[in-house]
């Protein structure tokens, strides 16, 4: 299922009930994707999160934020964490990553 089949579902299910059937949802599923939407990246192992630069923001199944430093996983309150004990909490869901750097 492409991206905006997937979003035009969700749009005709809380306008009609399930279905993606309309070209109503479908131009509101386009117009939604035109104007940046993208579905939230979701990271479930360390190889995936170590990949993720630094500045980098998750949120975990809790709600909790973390943001990398320096290989390091801060969140509110906690002493540094590696990516191992970030993932556990997951699955995570990335909130920000910076700009690449020319």
């Amino acid at each position: 299922m492409s991206e905006r089949d997937e979003l035009a579902g969700i749009i005709a299910g809380t306008v009609h009930g399930p279905s993606t059937g309309t070209d109503l949802t479908r131009s509101m599923a386009d117009a939604v994707l035109a104007a940046g939407y993208r579905r939230p990246r979701t990271v479930t192992t360390v190889e995936e999160l170590d990949k993720l630069a630094d500045g980098s923001a998750v949120v975990d199944r809790y709600g909790d934020v973390s943001t990398k430093h320096a290989h390091w996983w801060h969140g509110y309150e906690t002493s540094p964490l590696l990516p191992s004990k970030v993932v556990k909490f997951g699955p995570l869901t990335v909130i920000y990553e910076p700009e690449p750097q020319p």
